[in-house]
């Protein structure tokens, strides 16, 4: 039997044949095993700012196709877990959004007793190589062109967004030269070599009425 051809067909030249009636019913097996698909999100729950991961929902865009060629959209799949990078309590929170397209896997048992319990747990039921036990891997077809990124190439990397970039530490340490094309606003003091700019004085100043001239670069 060509690896083309539908597995709900079977032909009347080789239906007598017990060889092509084994691969027949083989193949129609092997038809219901769910292994990975692309799916598109069309729901995320998980709370905003940081927190743990949360579940989403998608929908395969594979579609089912009978043995009589009727095409039909699998239904969607509830609360999957998705993926991000993180160990212990460390991560990069960039957790999927509405529209992404991206790449489910699904477990050989039912999962729904261990992603419950985070924990080691028995099969939730029998039921095996189920798209029902989906896990969302990562988005994988990009249909926007992003507008927020970290980019890692051979000249260096480039970060770039449109809003805001917040660092909170109670340290920062920069290493090496530090340039800067806008304005610098400091709300606490700013020292270095021995200086404190705000409390730093010139020798053999004369005190007058009279401004000083603007800094010389």
């Amino acid at each position: 039997m060509p690896d083309n051809q539908p597995s709900g067909f079977i032909s009347g030249s080789n239906s007598g044949n017990p060889a092509s009636a084994m691969e027949f019913f083989f193949r129609r097996a092997m038809a219901k095993v769910a292994t990975a698909t692309l799916v598109e999100v069309i729901a995320v729950y998980s709370a905003d700012g940081i927190a743990p991961p949360g579940m989403l929902d998608v929908r395969p865009l594979l579609n089912q196709i009978d043995g009589q060629g009727i095409i039909t959209a699998r239904p969607v799949i509830y609360g999957v877990p998705f993926s991000r990078v993180q160990s212990g309590t460390n991560a990069i929170i960039m957790d999927p959004v509405v529209g992404d397209i991206g790449v489910c896997c699904f477990g050989d048992r039912d999962l729904s007793s261990v992603i419950a319990s985070q924990a080691q747990a028995p099969p939730g039921s029998n039921r095996r190589h189920s798209m029902s036990d989906a896990l969302y891997v990562c988005s994988i077809l990009g249909k926007e062109t992003p507008t927020q990124y970290v980019v890692f190439e051979e000249s260096g990397i480039k970060m770039v967004s449109p809003n805001i970039v917040t660092i909170q530490a109670p340290t920062t340490a920069v290493q090496g030269n530090l340039t800067v094309t806008g304005t610098v606003v400091a709300d606490g003091e700013i020292t270095g070599a021995g200086i404190v700019l705000g409390f730093h004085v010139h020798s053999g100043v004369q005190s007058g009425s009279s401004e000083s001239g603007p800094p010389v670069p």
